[in-house]
């Protein structure tokens, strides 16, 4: 795999296509800031010029990409050839700690395992499994509300036990 380092070059857009956005910018911002919504040609004229906002923001984004791009690919080139080692660095730790833990159990050894450069050492955790779901207090459940949109989506109207309160927002959609 073939790494290329991006240009070192400095990157700095022409007084041109500054001036462009600047004038472009300022201008939807001072509208926005004088917006006043009486009727509906008032709140037509407000959209309008939240879809010039929205295009701009897209225009700069799409030249943004374009310039970052060489160096995403490179980053990404960089990222993908280091996790080809990394992983199999990673696979030999797995392997010593499992042919170790093994060695522990035909052992009977316990405790801290040690050299002048690593030390090795067990670790308890905790492993939790419901035997009565009715005598779990409730400040330890959550509600997955990923399972609950599902559900309503699959038509659930009520779940018992649960409100389920509708909330509304105005959303833009350039059309």
């Amino acid at each position: 795999m073939g790494l290329t380092i991006p240009s070192k070059g400095s990157i700095s857009p022409s007084d041109d296509m500054r001036n462009k956005f600047m004038f472009s910018i300022n201008g939807v911002t001072a509208s926005a800031v004088d917006l006043s919504i009486e009727s509906r040609e008032d709140a037509e004229y407000a959209l309008d010029l939240a879809c010039r906002a929205i295009d701009l923001a897209d225009d700069i984004k799409a030249i943004k990409d374009s310039l970052t791009a060489p160096s995403k690919q490179f980053i990404s080139e960089v990222n993908d050839a280091a996790e080809i080692y990394t992983n199999r660095l990673l696979d030999v730790k797995k392997t010593v700690i499992e042919q170790i833990e093994w060695w522990k159990l035909g052992t009977s050894e316990v405790g801290e395992l040690r050299t002048s450069n690593i030390m090795a050492y067990d670790k308890s955790d905790f492993v939790f499994q419901v035997t009565d779901l009715e005598a779990i207090p409730k400040e330890y459940l959550v509600v997955d509300e990923k399972k609950v949109k599902e559900a309503m989506k699959g038509g659930v109207a009520t779940i018992p036990g649960l409100q389920i309160v509708k909330t509304t927002k105005t959303i833009l959609k350039r059309v």
